[in-house]
């Protein structure tokens, strides 16, 4: 269960196998200013839950099969902890694709943005 706290949420990180917590993070909530830093956050945690196929389009017969429809709903539930009020109409507004949220969220916050394109970059490249 995410836990709030401050300006984000507490979530903790399972072992999907014995549903074990075995770490937590801290992420911050999405806002309409913070786009890339919260979009990189929710990426590396779907990533670390195996969920990060739910950022692409799922064809229908995907959709059907009971393990997408869990993971589907777990997503589309952290969302709620982890968006700010501002933005849960969004949830309300595509409560059914966790996919479709992530990209009504994204073209509401400024995903495809020039500012945020070239933040995106200049952290690419600081990387080195």
């Amino acid at each position: 269960m995410a836990m709030s706290s401050g300006t984000g949420i507490e979530i903790p990180i399972v072992d999907s196998s014995d549903e074990e917590v075995i770490l937590k993070t801290k992420m911050i909530k999405l806002d309409t200013s913070n786009w890339v830093q919260w979009g990189c956050q929710m990426e590396n945690y779907l990533t670390a839950r195996q969920y990060d196929d739910l950022l692409m389009p799922a064809s229908e017969e995907a959709k059907r099969s009971p393990k997408f429809r869990q993971k589907n709903s777990s997503a589309l539930a952290l969302l709620w902890g982890c968006v700010s009020t501002e933005l849960e109409g969004v949830l309300l507004d595509n409560k059914t694709s966790f996919y479709d949220t992530w990209e009504a969220l994204g073209s509401i916050c400024g995903q495809r943005s020039i500012v945020t394109i070239c933040k995106t970059f200049y952290e690419l490249i600081s990387l080195k």
